[in-house]
């Protein structure tokens, strides 16, 4: 025995379950097509009462139903689907797909139903992160992986709503970078001055370029009349291989001027190279690149990391990494006096507050010789 509720649908008890059944139908807005679906309940007026919600549902254009599959198993159909087709850059697709297996398809999380994760839920797995000492940086990438998986099972009307809405990001702490002086980054080279990899090293404190720019160097990008080196990609590890990709930012792309020492070194340099490409013969892998392997290969950035910490230890300089030259050209330049816009510029950051935020010690620092050269200006 069924009835018909006018306009909403028909409810009847089901012939072999001890339940009432509502039916509806409705037709799917991206395709055209007419879909038919049931909701349960006790009684029959639990049944209408879940009729109507599908009913409400259908009307503010979310599926009328949430989906039985878990967050696991849409984290499958979402690495390779939407996050493989998106413009994200390989190195980020790298990441997220780590962040992902790591620490949001483990159980119990991975084996919630994607309409039954709740804000709470997102909280727990934060404070989780946080107990097993995972940093701020790699607690929020969590969270904004997160965020891109339940807003694509939203987009995609698995979900009515992405609770994500209702979380907090995690903050991330400012940290002041941590730099050497100019005469310990002069040691430090003196340390490694005969190594294979002394040379990108140098420039790397000489200029501040990131260790994948300097590794993504090709002949072509270091226009020596001009005295110029140009940043056009970077390389990074992807899928355990190592490619070359776009720069970080859109700033990232930029020219630097090379003193005439850098210039000098990296003449000096390609002679060497040259020697090398001859007596490797036919097994050159062909690539321009100016700092490369015996081979003509990439460089791992593991391997320049290696000589770097080698270099620091013999210098009995400690607590540094490969990141601290490029801090510590930054630091140079700006107590020198070089404007901020100007080092900004030349680190290739995406802004200038970038720049402000990370050597805020330096800038804090000129604050009284910039007030007292104002005094001087105006005779007081």
């Amino acid at each position: 025995m069924s009835k018909r509720i006018d306009g909403e649908g028909t409810v009847r008890k089901h012939a072999t379950r001890d339940l009432y059944e509502a039916r509806y139908s409705y037709v799917d807005t991206e395709t055209g097509l007419r879909r038919r679906g049931s909701v349960y309940g006790k009684t029959d007026v639990l049944a209408l009462e879940a009729l109507r919600d599908v009913h409400a549902r259908l009307k503010a254009e979310k599926p009328p139903t949430d989906s039985k599959m878990t967050v696991a198993k849409w984290l499958d159909e979402w690495l390779v689907g939407s996050l493989q087709r998106s413009d994200r850059k390989p190195t980020t697709k790298e990441t997220y797909r780590y962040l992902s297996n790591s620490h949001i398809r483990p159980a119990p999380f991975g084996a919630l139903e994607l309409a039954k994760v709740r804000p709470s839920h997102v909280d727990a797995l934060i404070q989780k992160m946080r107990d097993n000492n995972l940093s701020e940086s790699t607690t929020r990438n969590v969270y904004a992986v997160l965020n891109s998986l339940l807003d694509g099972a939203r987009r995609d009307k698995l979900i009515a709503a992405n609770p994500m809405l209702e979380v907090k990001r995690p903050t991330v702490a400012k940290h002041e970078a941590k730099f050497m002086e100019p005469w310990q980054v002069k040691e430090l080279l003196t340390a490694a001055e005969g190594a294979r990899y002394f040379p990108v090293l140098k420039l790397i404190a000489a200029s501040g370029l990131r260790r994948g720019e300097a590794l993504a160097l090709e002949w072509t990008d270091i226009l020596f009349d001009k005295q110029i080196l140009k940043v056009r990609s970077t390389v990074s590890r992807v899928e355990g291989a190592l490619v070359k990709t776009s720069p970080k930012t859109a700033n990232s792309r930029r020219e630097i001027v090379l003193s005439p020492g850098m210039v000098e070194m990296l003449h000096a340099h390609r002679k060497l190279q040259v020697a090398e490409r001859l007596r490797a013969g036919n097994q050159w892998q062909g690539k321009n690149l100016v700092f490369a392997t015996e081979l003509g290969g990439y460089v791992d950035p593991r391997n320049l990391l290696r000589a770097f910490t080698s270099a620091a230890k013999a210098a009995g300089i400690p607590d540094v990494g490969l990141h601290t030259l490029r801090h510590s050209a930054a630091s140079a330049m700006l107590d020198a006096g070089i404007p901020l816009h100007v080092v900004s510029r030349i680190l290739g950051h995406g802004s200038i507050s970038i720049t402000a935020d990370i050597y805020g010690h330096i800038t804090d620092s000129r604050q009284r010789e910039a007030m007292e050269g104002l005094s001087a200006a105006l005779g007081f």
